[in-house]
């Protein structure tokens, strides 16, 4: 069995990346981890991490692939523990989950950064990645899934650029950081505007609104174009 760990588990990531993961077979799971939210966790831990996504032209999608969904503010060793059995590390924080500076280059001075460098709980992508690669003795996949050009080098060079400033010693073979940038791009542009409709806990996404009861994505187009 596979083991992802998923940094950023909100409706872009449900509604294609854990679909293929649930497609591609193999017996796959996802350990979410969100940095700040815990909605997603709770809403979907109701109903046992599973939910309904409606695909355009394919109909509806029961997606169960999700073990649980861990969150920072309640600890960071469950996180890194479940890192360091992973096979693929991914990710959908936004840009802004990056903490680059204007000329692309972490920046140490924005406070999440500055507060994972003096020790105190990690509240960061690039702080959880870094103190992974730093304990890491098998090789693994970082999957930017962000919508940025050389996604994956701007990853790898953040980490690098964090590891340096916590002095922490880093095994770089064991740590792959393959840029996607263009396959992000074709997902998003795959969905439609669609309207929300009345749910107690609604969600809208360009494309796509999402119930908590029971937990659906509704109206988002068959693929992207992989």
């Amino acid at each position: 069995m596979g083991q992802i760990v998923h940094f950023g588990l909100g409706n872009f990531a449900r509604a294609h990346l854990l679909d293929y993961t649930a497609d591609a077979g193999g017996d796959w799971q996802v350990i979410g981890v969100n940095l700040r939210s815990r909605t997603t966790r709770d809403g979907l831990a109701a109903q046992d991490y599973a939910y309904a996504l409606k695909v355009q032209g394919v109909g509806v999608k029961q997606i169960a692939v999700i073990n649980t969904i861990l969150l920072a503010s309640e600890g960071q060793q469950p996180i890194l523990q479940a890192m360091a059995n992973a096979d693929i590390i991914s990710a959908t924080v936004t840009e802004k989950g990056y903490h680059l500076d204007q000329h692309g280059q972490l920046d140490l001075q924005d406070p999440v950064i500055a507060a994972d460098l003096t020790g105190l709980p990690l509240r960061s992508l690039i702080g959880f990645i870094a103190h992974d690669l730093a304990q890491r003795d098998r090789p693994v996949t970082i999957l930017s899934c962000d919508n940025r050009p050389g996604n994956g080098d701007a990853l790898r060079q953040a980490v690098q650029q964090f590891a340096q400033a916590a002095h922490l010693t880093i095994d770089w073979s064991l740590a792959r950081f393959p840029n996607t940038g263009g396959l992000m791009s074709c997902a998003n542009c795959a969905c439609s505007t669609a309207r929300i409709h009345f749910s107690p806990m609604p969600v809208s996404r360009r494309g796509m609104t999402l119930f908590m009861r029971p937990f659906q994505i509704r109206n988002c187009a068959a693929k992207p174009c992989l």
